[in-house]
């Protein structure tokens, strides 16, 4: 991710002016390094044992919603995974389009997320297992 955002932000991937024009391979590069971060993403998550957390999309948690048998229970903790997932990533996408169409503009966005998912694998490293 620090990678993508930095060709953004060095002006390697060139901003698009409003869709016209020849289209600029070189564009795809940020794109395919974030797709294979979003992969890493979620090997990780099933690695943890987040199995009902896909992390990248939203159509799988959508439908384990609509077939979990005890949505309405008191306590359903992959229910409740879910819920979270959908909320945060909804929450994500709002936060990173303010700030693309802010002066801020792309690059800020995913240096923010960058930072982000950095900050949460360095605290795993602090994080306490379960006895």
């Amino acid at each position: 991710m620090f990678v993508a955002a930095g060709l953004v932000q060095g002006k390697v991937v060139p901003v698009p002016i409003d869709g016209r024009g020849d289209p600029d391979f070189i564009e795809l590069l940020p794109i395919g390094l974030l797709a294979f971060q979003g992969g890493g993403q979620l090997v990780a998550s099933r690695l943890l044992g987040f199995n009902e957390i896909p992390t990248v999309v939203l159509t799988s948690v959508y439908c384990d919603l609509g077939m979990d048998e005890k949505l309405l229970g008191k306590k359903n903790d992959k229910r409740n995974h879910r819920v979270g997932a959908v909320v945060f990533i909804l929450l994500g996408a709002i936060a990173g389009g303010w700030i693309n169409r802010s002066q801020a503009g792309m690059a800020t966005a995913v240096w923010v997320s960058a930072a982000l998912k950095l900050g949460i694998a360095v605290s795993w490293i602090f994080w306490r297992r379960e006895e």
